[in-house]
């Protein structure tokens, strides 16, 4: 039985655009609905994408959105990786005035986070996709707008490049996923002895990948669902006795 408020959770990435409805209690309601992100990926077309997919998915209250750039207040501040058209754009009001509901806003790391972490000591999220998302919670709080993936890749010997440019999809693609797989644990192994993190959470659509991987205790693959019902959590916060959402 659905139980209200009934949130809209929507991720938006490179390649899709993803959108789900979620009980208050972060369940979901019907399966996603997965569509190609449009290119180019200006704002109208994106926002009338998630708009024409919303209509599709059934009635709800209120809305739950992930961007992968800086959110601050719904608003894109910084947006690297994004045409130059979302820059200073209001996220939540744009997209609340195409669907009628109330939206909260944020980087879309921090909504995986949102839908993942236990709320205990400090944790970092990683998602690597596109490119890479960070988000650090201590004790549930969250840290917003970590943009770690933009650190540069100090290795010796290496190019003067950032981690994004090293662990992205390109350089998978660039490079195989063999020697893509030799370098992850590097980047996992430099985050950790910078932040000392009780627990590292490793998502996005590249995290399968490392199943394979023997990896820290501390490092746990996470399925990529948290990207959207972390979107709940925006409105509800991060809830207790959370079920972490492994991928296995």
């Amino acid at each position: 039985m659905e139980t209200g408020p009934i949130t809209l959770c929507i991720d938006v990435g490179g390649t899709s655009i993803k959108v789900l409805r979620c009980e208050a209690d972060g369940q979901a309601i019907d399966p996603p609905l997965i569509e190609s992100t449009p290119s180019p990926s200006t704002p109208s077309p994106v926002l009338a994408q998630i708009a024409d997919a919303a209509s599709r998915v059934g009635s709800f209250d209120r809305a739950g959105f992930g961007f992968p750039a800086v959110v601050r207040g719904g608003i894109c501040t910084r947006a690297v990786n994004l045409d130059t058209g979302w820059q200073g754009l209001d996220l939540a009001r744009e997209l609340g005035d195409l669907l009628g509901v109330p939206v909260r806003a944020a980087n879309d790391a921090d909504v995986q986070g949102l839908g993942c972490v236990s709320g205990n000591g400090l944790e970092l999220v990683l998602t690597l996709g596109t490119g890479i998302g960070s988000a650090m919670f201590l004790d549930g709080t969250l840290i917003p707008n970590l943009e770690l993936g933009h650190l540069p890749w100090c290795l010796p010997g290496a190019d003067k490049t950032s981690f994004e440019q090293e662990l992205g999809d390109a350089a998978l693609k660039r490079i195989g996923v063999n020697a893509w797989l030799d370098l992850v644990p590097t980047a996992l192994a430099l985050y950790q002895r910078c932040l000392s993190c009780d627990t590292i959470y490793v998502g996005g659509g590249n995290a399968r990948h490392l199943a394979s991987l023997s990896l820290p205790d501390n490092v746990i693959l996470i399925r990529n669902d948290a990207g959207l019902t972390g979107g709940v959590a925006l409105w509800e916060g991060i809830p207790a006795n959370r079920v972490i959402p492994r991928l296995t």
